[in-house]
């Protein structure tokens, strides 16, 4: 078994946006772990991550699924139906980004919206964020051997 030591974590709530993504940092993360839900912030996140070699792992959407068993963990280039992935994969292209982006993303597709539906269905979203986990930690754990 490999040790792997968490050095710190930074929990930023600050708003991200191409215009402040490198402010008040002295040091760049050794990996960034992706949750946000705006779309340009989230490029702009992803695409600076991949210009500047940082491992990231991103959540893709999964509000309005049902299925925890239709998660995937893939790179962005492999993405499908998951309506979230499809645009950030739109834009990073525009910026020159295809591929090299680690993603938990649902191959489900989203149930119709309803008035008295829930948003998000806590089985889902508990099982992206432990497949997100799992794989950066594996990860960080063959590059140690």
């Amino acid at each position: 078994m490999t040790e792997i030591s968490i050095g710190s974590v930074k929990n930023d709530e600050s708003v991200v946006g191409e215009e402040n993504i490198n402010q008040g940092e002295t040091d760049e993360p050794e990996i960034v772990v992706d949750a946000i839900d705006d779309i340009p912030a989230k490029i702009a996140l992803l695409h600076y991550c991949y210009e500047h070699h940082i491992p990231v792992w991103s959540s893709m959407g999964a509000a309005r699924k049902w299925n925890p068993l239709d998660l995937r963990v893939t790179d962005i280039a492999k993405t499908a139906i998951c309506p979230l992935a499809r645009h950030l994969r739109q834009g990073l292209r525009k910026l020159g980004v295809t591929k090299g982006i680690r993603c938990v993303w649902s191959q489900e597709p989203p149930t119709p919206h309803t008035p008295n539906m829930l948003a998000s269905f806590m089985p889902v979203t508990a099982t992206a964020g432990l497949l997100l986990a799992a794989d950066l930690i594996q990860t960080i754990a063959k590059q140690n051997t």
